[in-house]
């Protein structure tokens, strides 16, 4: 039993080894700069660069008087700030086949969920599973909620959301 566990302790440090910069190098390389974000051993055959945003220099797209959004994607995960400007601004009872998660980042929530109501201030986090139903209430004014999905909405590539908005926001 102690040679097994002995190799499988090997075994897991010779697999890992790869991830650490020092270990990656061979002696003809220099070491990676911290700062260039940059492991050649991981990078060097891919070299796709990461998309930055300025999220608050983004227009806010109003979907009506009391609420608006903006959001980004990538290739597996969207990102949307939901602006709730107005006690009771509802995002309506609705579902999809996105796991989602809710930060809130100013103000309070309330949340209304499988015969369950949560309150949720600032700092606050809830999760979705994949098509649980889930309503969202402002219960102060000016509330922002944080809210990470994936994968990507697709109805928000295809411009669905935009159709279903103007019936479920006024």
């Amino acid at each position: 039993m102690r040679y097994v566990s002995s190799f499988l302790i090997f075994a897991a440090l010779s697999w890992m080894s790869p991830l650490f910069a020092a270990e990656a190098q061979s002696a003809n390389k220099p070491a990676p700069s911290v700062k260039a974000g940059i492991i050649p051993a991981v990078s060097e055959h891919y070299k796709v660069k990461p998309a930055y945003y300025d999220f608050d220099a983004m227009p806010i797209d109003q979907k009506s008087n009391a609420i608006g959004l903006r959001f980004v994607m990538g290739t597996h995960t969207t990102m949307i700030k939901w602006y709730l400007k107005k006690i009771g601004a509802t995002l309506p009872l609705h579902f999809h086949p996105n796991e989602q998660i809710n930060y809130v980042e100013q103000g309070k929530v309330e949340v209304h969920s499988q015969g369950d109501t949560y309150t949720l201030s600032k700092g606050q986090v809830i999760v979705f599973p994949p098509n649980v139903p889930h309503e969202f209430v402002a219960l102060t004014n000016d509330t922002i909620l944080v809210d990470i999905q994936t994968p990507a909405r697709q109805e928000f590539i295809n411009g669905e959301f935009d159709k279903v908005a103007k019936l479920i926001f006024k």
